[in-house]
């Protein structure tokens, strides 16, 4: 399965541990929601431009529907 997702500016705990709330599709075209705690590049990647877009706000509000939080 592939899932293309993109970043949003909405932070969450989720079971216990602070996450970014990610927002996307599958290759199929279902809506999903990721909740990520760790991402890391590697080494010889351009770490400073991984950050800054990491860091960029989303153009969109996020609405995460009640029925899928956990």
């Amino acid at each position: 399965m592939k899932v293309e997702l993109e970043s949003t500016d909405a932070l969450t705990d989720h079971l216990g541990v602070a996450t970014r709330v990610w927002q996307g599709r599958t290759e199929r075209g279902i809506s999903v929601y990721a909740f990520i705690a760790e991402i890391a590049v590697l080494a010889a990647a351009d770490q400073e431009v991984f950050q800054r877009e990491l860091l960029e706000k989303p153009p969109k509000p996020l609405a995460i529907p009640l029925r899928m939080l956990l």
